[in-house]
């Protein structure tokens, strides 16, 4: 029964931190308007992205897939969220992290579920 609970609970954790993801949606306006500029040469970028962006959102793009993976896989709500981040939110979620600087977690937060999915579906 514990493991049960327990997984319920890293279900509506992983939910809500990629619910939590669309704040990225934000910066879309933003990325189009300063489109062909370095971000240093953006003026105000970091006041922007930090109203755009709050930082419970800013936490969230940094751990949602630890908490991703501790969900079954094979669980079809976390796969249709999962599926909406993928087509709706990934562009806008690797933008907000280029912005904290941390493309390269973003790559391993990435090959992470990736083996985390392969790694369910195999087992």
């Amino acid at each position: 029964m514990n493991q049960e609970i327990s997984s319920s609970s890293d279900l509506e954790l992983a939910l809500w931190t990629i619910e939590h993801l669309s704040f990225c949606a934000a910066l879309e306006g933003l990325s189009w308007q300063n489109r062909y500029q370095l971000k240093q040469e953006v003026v105000g970028l970091e006041v922007t992205f930090n109203k755009d962006v709050p930082q419970k959102a800013q936490f969230v793009c940094k751990s949602w897939s630890l908490l991703v993976c501790r969900v079954d896989c094979n669980n079809l709500k976390i796969i249709q969220v999962l599926d909406h981040f993928i087509r709706k939110l990934l562009p806008h979620w690797i933008e907000a992290m280029g912005l904290m600087d941390r493309v390269d977690a973003a790559s391993l937060d990435l090959y992470r579920v990736g083996n985390w999915t392969v790694g369910n579906l195999v087992a």
